[in-house]
């Protein structure tokens, strides 16, 4: 009897497309998670510096840190740089604010406003540091510290931003004037700072992250990145000034010798 053509085959058997321990009906193997690298905390002045300015405020310990250093090796380069920017005699007026010239008012030489806005912002740091010392047990303060940060908070000067002229932009003395106003908490802060155990990210470490790199953009570091990256502006300005006052000595050296000229000619000596 001849098959009926129409007649529906039996389903041909499917090959699964899994593959692996469950295809095969075997117990799958638990996932082993990679360990993750502990974050060196432990930094040094220097990589501590680094790491602020990449936003790591609350990843820092530090081994040691001396608040005047701190001011020193921030502010020094800049005041190098202002220096040269106003050797010989070159002065660049403050063009940021054109309201001076309605109000009939002489421009701020540059950079005086940035470096005043610097100063501002190292007695921020001051006042922040008293405020994380006096956080601190007094049994975890060196000797006298508690006596000496009253003395601070008694001063005249914590309540007074230093200032800062025209003529310390010449000799570089404002750093050294910013030094001195934080020099008052440095000894007691480093002493205890060297006292914490290695490792372990402390309030202070975070206090003092954040008092030089702030939430507002205003901390001691954020103003001086500021005034580095107008730099390039200052020296191109510098630049166009020296090549103005070339110029100009030649054009008074060209009418001088015209001057002569007629002169000579006047009185028939050419």
């Amino acid at each position: 009897m001849r098959a009926n053509m129409w007649q529906i085959a039996a389903p041909a058997p499917r090959k699964s497309l899994m593959t692996g321990p469950a295809a095969r009906g075997e117990k799958p193997t638990a996932t082993r998670k990679q360990p993750i690298e502990p974050i060196e905390v432990n930094c040094n002045q220097v990589e501590a510096r680094a790491k602020r300015s990449a936003g790591w405020l609350r990843e820092v310990h530090y081994l040691a840190f001396d608040a005047c250093t701190e001011v020193s090796d921030l502010c020094r380069p800049l005041a190098d740089e202002i220096q040269s920017l106003r050797a010989d005699g070159i002065r660049l007026a403050d063009m940021r604010d054109c309201s001076i010239y309605l109000r009939g008012d002489i421009p701020l030489p540059e950079p005086i406003r940035d470096v005043r806005s610097i100063a501002k912002a190292v007695h921020g740091l001051r006042g922040a540091l008293v405020t994380a010392l006096a956080a601190i047990p007094p049994s975890m303060l060196p000797d006298g510290g508690k006596d000496r940060l009253a003395a601070v908070v008694r001063d005249v000067a914590h309540s007074a931003v230093p200032e800062v002229s025209e003529d310390d932009l010449d000799s570089g003395a404002w750093v050294d004037v910013l030094v001195a106003h934080v020099e008052p908490v440095s000894a007691d802060l480093a002493a205890v700072v060297a006292a914490q155990p290695r490792g372990v990210v402390s309030a202070l470490d975070v206090a003092v992250s954040e008092a030089l790199s702030r939430a507002d953009g205003r901390g001691v570091a954020q103003e001086v990145a500021m005034l580095a990256g107008r730099f390039p502006e200052l020296r191109a300005r510098r630049d166009k000034a020296l090549e103005g006052r070339a110029w100009a000595a030649a054009q008074a050296q060209h009418q001088e010798q015209q001057r002569v000229e007629r002169a000579l000619r006047e009185l028939r000596l050419s």
